[in-house]
């Protein structure tokens, strides 16, 4: 009798303590546990227990095969909970009790698995995570409502991106504001102010007897994105990738994109001179250099199949061998090279002067006033809620110009679009030092999977990007990641005499590097952009996923995407290149020809 008494006496401990836990249980992040169905079965049986009074009914309440589970389920359900080993309460002394009385009587085994272990975090791990936690809390801290330009501050604070050279002066447009408050309506909004939305404004206004009133939000300083951090080329792919995307979309529409970026060279000088942009506009050739000679046997044996294919044109493109290759680039140890039309320009002049000209025209703009939701469906009107930091503004169509921040606002664009982050440069001589005078922009293409990019500027510095080799092998260092406010510290010092490393008459040049930045870009999970109106939601469009290569694709595609716009063009219409259509298949497609082409790079180790 007395080890009866005793077991109920500490089970019923464990009892009392379970009581006052259950109630009032927080679990865990990340535990998953919503319900305690073992525990709140064993706390059952226990009050049923406790109501009869003779010894053989209170063994024949706890000596069961329910009881048993219930209290080897109630131990497991507790460690999902609390994700740990030390739960609080002594389940192993309880089930021993239990066996005591219970062993003599009963020959069942618990058909309940047994108890769940658990490995507790790292305790760096947990640092870490505090840390982050309070950096976390300390920027929410920061972050309030504004309405005016000088209260702004508080949110470029809480995502300042670093200054790239493009945007290091002031510019007059930097934080404008056409009107003091946020328009409560307009016939079109535009979210993003880089070349897309500027671009989408421009041909909405042009020509236009009836200009319908535009809006366009940008979170952040005008142009302070892509287009405000990329390298300044306006390089078409008459070349490189036509293998590549001639085996995902065929021969014929592979040939159709090839033409349509290299029309941008000229669509953009042609802009640049009607509008009288003075945004240092250039047009020269881009020299692509092949510095592996495996890789340059390849390139040579693909543009010899390439030249006898009637559906490719190459007339533009200019292939050189082994033996001319260093001297005719410039580039040490130059295997071959490629070259064709291409420019290069100050993206962000051509932007801001672009915009000063539409202001005119009545484009509202409006800096700092990140958007921060549109509404699920239309009103009876028809209007679709845009929702920002100021207040909300209600449009029938809206544009979606955010490139890699598409998914923000259309989650359904978040496995079609995917943030990554490059880094580019400037490269200085010191002052008085002259040096060797660049005509071509280039691409320096170490292997398969390693290249930089680079334009020569009138002053003889350099905008110099690429950097691969220093941190692509670590896939969160870039890959879906939208941090612009710092620097990838790895790469920062492989621009260090970059020139002087592989470019001859370069030695003495004294060339330093001036200034780093990062700019965050969006990877189509097929390559191509999305363009044309978000599936399942009228009125709403979309320009986005340029995987790093818009400038000889926007100005062309805003055009079209405008005649959807303004004049309700169909995306067939518009004469944009057919893969270029967004649509719901794309968006839903399980397979992602950009994650497998970089599976390469997260396989190896930094080449440095």
């Amino acid at each position: 009798m007395k080890t009866f008494y005793i077991v109920l006496v500490l089970v019923g401990h464990l009892f009392e303590a379970l009581a006052e836990t259950l109630p009032s249980l927080s679990c865990a992040a990340g535990s998953e546990v919503t319900a305690h169905p073992a525990c709140d079965s064993f706390l059952s049986s226990n009050d049923d227990c406790a109501t009869v009074l003779d010894r053989p009914g209170k063994e024949d309440c706890l000596c069961n095969q329910e009881y048993l589970d219930s209290l080897f389920g109630c131990e497991n359900e507790l460690r999902l909970c609390y994700r740990r080993e030390d739960l609080g309460v002594n389940f192993d002394r309880a089930r021993q009790l239990w066996n005591s009385l219970c062993g003599s009587v009963i020959t069942f085994e618990p058909t309940t698995a047994a108890p769940i272990s658990y490995e507790p975090y790292p305790d760096e791990f947990c640092l870490e995570l505090k840390d982050n936690c309070a950096e976390a809390r300390k920027l929410l801290g920061e972050c309030t409502d504004y309405d005016s330009v000088k209260d702004a501050e508080k949110l470029s604070s809480f995502a300042n991106p670093t200054s790239s050279f493009w945007n290091s002066d002031p510019k007059k447009l930097d934080d404008y504001r056409s009107t003091l408050e946020l328009p409560s309506k307009a016939d079109v909004v535009i979210i993003g102010s880089g070349l897309s939305g500027v671009a989408t404004a421009y041909f909405l206004l042009k020509d236009n007897p009836n200009p319908p009133s535009i809006v366009l939000l940008e979170a952040r300083k005008i142009c302070s994105g892509a287009t405000g951090r990329n390298g300044g080329h306006v390089k078409p792919d008459t070349y490189s990738d036509i293998p590549k995307f001639t085996k995902l979309f065929g021969e014929e529409a592979t040939a159709e994109l090839a033409a349509f970026e290299a029309s941008h060279v000229y669509a953009v000088k042609d802009l640049v001179e009607k509008e009288n942009l003075d945004c240092d506009f250039h047009i020269t050739r881009a020299l692509d250099v092949f510095l592996n000679s495996d890789h340059a046997d390849e390139v040579q044996t693909t543009f010899k199949n390439l030249s006898q294919n009637t559906a490719i044109n190459l007339t533009d493109v200019a292939f050189t061998g082994r033996d001319d290759a260093e001297r005719v680039s410039g580039v040490k140890n130059a295997k071959c090279c490629i070259s064709y039309t291409a420019a290069h320009l100050w993206p962000s002049k051509l932007v801001h002067q672009l915009l000063e000209k539409l202001i005119k025209h009545g484009l509202n703009i409006q800096a700092h006033t990140p958007v921060t939701s549109v509404s699920s469906t239309q009103d009876s009107n028809g209007l679709w809620s845009v929702h920002t930091a100021r207040g909300t503004i209600k449009a029938p169509k809206l544009v979606h110009a955010t490139n890699a921040y598409t998914s923000q606002l259309l989650l359904e664009y978040a496995r079609a679009i995917t943030p990554v982050r490059g880094i580019c440069s400037h490269l200085e001589s010191s002052k008085g030092k002259k040096t060797p005078h660049l005509v071509n922009t280039y691409g320096l293409r170490f292997d398969k999977l390693h290249n930089d990019y680079l334009i020569p500027r009138a002053d003889g510095s350099i905008i110099l990007g690429g950097a691969r080799q220093a941190f692509w092998h670590k896939k969160g260092r870039w890959f879906d990641n939208v941090r612009d406010d710092e620097l990838v510290k790895e790469a920062v010092p492989y621009f260090d005499n970059y020139m002087q490393r592989y470019f001859r008459g370069w030695e003495n040049s004294e060339m330093k590097t001036k200034k780093v930045w990062t700019g965050i870009l969006g990877y189509s999970s097929d390559f191509m952009p999305h363009v044309g109106q978000v599936p399942e939601k009228p009125g709403q469009f979309i320009m986005a996923g340029f995987t790093g290569y818009g400038m000889p694709k926007i100005l062309l595609s805003s055009k079209g995407l405008a005649a959807m716009v303004r004049d309700g063009a169909t995306f067939e219409e518009t004469g944009l290149p057919s893969i270029f259509k967004t649509t719901k298949e794309r968006n839903e497609a399980k397979s992602s020809p950009l994650e497998e082409s970089l599976a390469p790079f997260w396989e190896e180790k930094s080449k440095l």
